[in-house]
């Protein structure tokens, strides 16, 4: 658009530029390039002087917040190998979970962590939830397969799609999650029991 503005072409095949006319048989089209490349970096820099770009206010409590992640960081325990899941304080006092108490805090503890440093926490269970099935079918296997759309949250407007793959069992059974592209993993563990959920990823 600034090209447009600074250079327009006369009614005598002449490119105006400037204020100044330049003759196109006397100047190649590298150099015309060239020509307004220079005048377009120099329009830049002048907008930039004369109003100068407003960054926005930095979050204190987020810089704070790195700080003291950073500081955690720095005094987390040196574990080489994986850690070990039945083991609390590890790299310090390593104190063996041998009680069921002892296992329910180290649950507790290692979700909290893998919230904290992984995957964010969990937010509330929206009030406003609908489900529709848009499709059911049985296929060879006897494995259940419905299309459901979600909607939640204020006026329904929070909507996402799972296509559900449940085996031919009773009872309870646990769920195996994973997006559109990884649908075999879903399949794969539907023939072990467990009852397949997939998702789109952008949802």
């Amino acid at each position: 658009m600034v090209l447009f503005c600074i250079t327009k072409l006369t009614k005598r095949g002449e490119i105006r530029s400037g204020g100044r006319i330049i003759n196109q048989k006397n100047m190649s089209i590298n150099q015309l390039i060239r020509r307004h490349f220079i005048i377009c970096t120099f329009l830049v820099i002048a907008c930039i002087v004369i109003h100068p770009f407003k960054l926005p206010a930095q979050d204190h409590f987020s810089a704070h917040s790195l700080y003291l992640d950073s500081i955690k960081i720095e005094s987390l325990p040196s574990v080489p190998f994986l850690p070990d899941p039945l083991m609390t304080s590890e790299g310090r006092n390593n104190i063996p979970v041998t009680t069921i108490s002892q296992w329910q805090q180290k649950d507790t503890w290692i979700k909290a962590q893998y919230q904290y440093w992984i995957s964010g926490s969990i937010p509330p269970p929206p009030k406003i939830f609908h489900a529709e099935v848009l499709s059911q079918t049985i296929n060879e296997d006897s494995v259940k397969l419905e299309t459901i759309a979600l909607s939640f949250g204020p006026g329904d407007s929070a909507k996402m799609t799972v296509a559900l793959m449940i085996p031919p069992i009773t009872g309870k059974a646990p769920v195996f999650m994973t997006q559109w592209n990884h649908r075999a993993w879903a399949q794969v563990a539907v023939r072990r029991g467990y009852i397949g959920c997939v998702y789109a990823g952008a949802d």
